[in-house]
């Protein structure tokens, strides 16, 4: 895999109190508030490409934009997946070192529903897989069901006849084939699924939110599913209140080792939006949190990210655009630019490698769909720079630093994986070159180091392929 990353670690005070953003006007068309998109590095570039399956008011379509590593896009040519609603998804399935894509959803042409599948084959090639998929329209997610270090696909929604719906668990043997799964699990059209190990045993659980025909009384469901590790399948009894039309997410905000749930959507009676957090107390119990988050839904999203880069987790809500600062004992300010545009579905990914955490966001009209991206806190001089020499960048997670910041005291470090969600932090005392740091428990990603001292603060991506 090819790496071209640039280390850079901006230099700054702490005295800045206000976030800002600048419209970069990307240039993307106005979009359907049911397109779909994710981000990944498929080009092994070290930086942040994506792809985006939706509607404008005149066309389906579907392409892979590439990133120039500034926060510039052109679509990939010789692949289209004119989709819309269903799921867009990034995965390694082949363990190749490079993201393949999983895409399904409602199409303008027969079949009406669709479900494909593209291995990247490296050098921008990618081939669609011949594998005994069912054509769905609701939601599909990688997971790796069964553990043994493959991901696999767990499929929902309905058939072309739209009148049942369906659950599939597909099998991955590592090799580019895929076979159906016999499982355990209830007929369903999902419009959301994400997967989380909440009870931190080491394999993959599911949270989905959507509707089934097997459900008593009321269609829409909000269900945690536990794996036993092979497969299996047992819904968590614990009650969350259930919601569609929204999304969820699952980040450890409150920093006790274990992921705690977001999720927004609209209830039963589509009358009310919700915005919801439910902390993880282990043991398959959690506690709703009070924490006033305004409403989303009909369609909404939600997001975890660090945006300020302060430790701890915020929240990115789409429909109405707005963004929530943690200030922690789980009050949440809102601190949204008055710039911001009706959005959804929303992300937090950093397109220009600077540490911080820019905001896509899919508008439905104007001048369409567009990146802001985060110039830092107002008040903080950014035009110094620091080049921060980390090596070996690529590494498996023991690194190197050869220089540091200039000042006295103790530096204090934070590395934090791609949500800004902090992994490991510490204190550096620096008695010589090179400084040595050693986490051989990370996986392969992309990480920031944050090293912050009494009057600076520096951070910079780290690479882990092992």
């Amino acid at each position: 895999m090819r790496f071209q990353l640039l280390f850079i670690a901006c230099l700054f005070s702490l005295s800045g109190t206000t976030q800002s953003f600048t419209d970069l006007q990307s240039g993307f068309p106005a979009l359907n508030l049911l397109t779909r998109h994710a981000f990944a590095d498929v080009d092994g570039d070290g930086d942040q490409d994506f792809a985006m399956a939706g509607a404008t008011a005149t066309s389906y379509f579907g392409h892979i934009y590439l990133n120039d590593g500034t926060g510039v896009f052109s679509p990939l040519a010789g692949i289209s997946f004119p989709f819309l609603q269903g799921s867009v998804e990034w995965a390694d399935m082949d363990n190749d070192g490079d993201p393949d894509l999983l895409v399904n959803g409602m199409g303008n042409s027969n079949p009406l529903v669709n479900f494909q599948v593209y291995r990247n084959d490296g050098n921008l090639q990618f081939t669609l897989l011949n594998a005994p998929f069912r054509q769905l329209s609701g939601y599909s997610i990688w997971m790796d069901y069964d553990n043994d270090g493959l991901k696999d696909i767990l499929s929902t929604g309905y058939d072309n006849s739209y009148t049942n719906d369906s659950t599939f668990l597909y099998h991955n043997d590592g090799n580019g084939n895929f076979s159906i799964a016999i499982h355990n699990l209830p007929r369903m059209n999902a419009e959301d699924l994400s997967v989380v190990d909440f009870d931190n045993d080491g394999d993959d659980d599911f949270f989905v939110m959507g509707s089934s025909s097997m459900a008593p009384g009321s269609q829409e469901i909000s269900r945690l599913y536990k794996n036993d590790g092979n497969g299996n399948f047992t819904q968590v009894p614990f009650y969350f209140f259930p919601l569609i039309a929204g999304t969820s997410d699952w980040a450890d905000y409150d920093n006790d080792g274990d992921a705690d749930l977001l999720y927004d959507g609209m209830d039963s009676l589509r009358a009310n939006n919700h915005t919801l957090i439910y902390r993880n107390n282990g043991g398959g119990n959690f506690v709703q949190v009070n924490a006033n988050l305004p409403l989303s839904g009909e369609p909404g999203s939600v997001q975890w990210g660090d945006v300020d880069n302060d430790g701890d987790l915020d929240i990115l809500i789409g429909g109405p655009s707005l963004l929530m600062r943690n200030d922690g004992n789980d009050i949440f300010t809102d601190i949204t630019p008055g710039d911001f545009p009706f959005a959804c579905p929303n992300t937090l990914v950093d397109i220009d490698q600077d540490g911080d955490l820019d905001i896509f966001f899919t508008v439905p009209w104007g001048n369409g769909a567009t990146f802001f991206r985060n110039e830092g806190l107002n008040g903080i001089d950014n035009t110094t720079r620091l080049q921060l020499h980390v090596f070996p960048n690529p590494g498996n997670g023991s690194i190197r630093i050869s220089n540091l910041p200039q000042e006295e005291g103790i530096l204090h470090y934070q590395l934090c994986d791609s949500r800004g969600a902090v992994l490991k932090s510490g204190s550096l005392v620096v008695t010589n070159y090179p400084l040595e740091l050693n986490w051989p428990d990370l996986s392969n990603g992309i990480y920031t180091l944050q090293i912050t001292g009494s009057k600076t603060k520096t951070s910079t991506r780290i690479v882990v392929m092992k």
